[in-house]
Formats: C-alpha cells, structure tokens, sequence
C-alpha cells in the first residue's frame, strides 16, 4: 500500500529493483507517491533479475556491500533465490497469500530461505518495528 511504503520510507531507503524499464517505473513511482529513494531498472543494467549482474550493479550503484541490505519480493523465481545466492537477506512478502499459482512469474524450484516470510507490507513493518530506534 501507498501508506506501507511512506512508513517504511521513514525508517529506511527503499530502492526499487525491478525487471521494468525505466519509463514504466517512473509511472509506477508517481502513482505511489515517489516512495524510493533510488531505483535500478532493466534499460539501466541491460539484463534482468534473476541475472547475478543486477544485483552487482545495485550495490554499485548505492555504494554499499550485502550486509546492509534486506531484499523484498514475492518472487522465487525472479528475486529471492538470485538474491539469497548472492549473499543479500531476503523477506519473502506472499501478495498472493491464498491464491493458487505463482502469478505472473514462473514458480521456482528450489526456494531459498527468507529471512522474513509475511502476508503483505503491513505484516514486514510490524516484523521490522522492534528494530526502529
């Protein structure tokens, strides 16, 4: 939600890391009320996730190593296992809790372990909260 985003984005810098080009997620941005403070596009790395190279460039780009950064997806398949690989900790958010399928991505074989596993935005704020100072 609009709300979940602006309440992590005072807690956090979000970044968002997608397989859209940019122009698609400048729309998206907008619509969401600008939440990140950074983003990293696939017209940007010229490949897309699950590729190890976008998530070289992210970090590059940001300036910083995997210990200070918490991936959050709902895809295996594009995101969490590419990520867990490289050495990123990962909350799996389950958007499609009690829906059959995987929705638009293929299902992945092989899951990797999240470091948080949640319903929606509401239920990582509430599981990130004990951290806030």
């Amino acid at each position: 939600t609009v709300a979940g985003l602006r309440t992590l984005a005072g807690h956090y810098r979000l970044v968002a890391v997608t397989n859209a080009d940019s122009w698609a997620l400048a729309r998206m941005s907008e619509t969401l009320g600008q939440p990140f403070w950074a983003q990293v596009t696939r017209d940007e790395v010229g490949t897309n996730k699950p590729d190890p190279a976008v998530w070289r460039y992210t970090l590059d780009k940001l300036g910083t190593t995997t210990e200070h950064v918490l991936h959050c997806a709902q895809s295996g398949y594009h995101d969490l296992r590419s990520a867990h690989a490289f050495g990123l900790a990962t909350a799996k958010i389950e958007r499609r809790h009690g829906q059959p399928g995987s929705g638009a991505t293929p299902r992945s074989d092989v899951e990797a372990e999240p470091a948080l596993h949640v319903r929606d935005l509401n239920g990582l704020i509430e599981a990130l909260r004990p951290r806030w100072s």
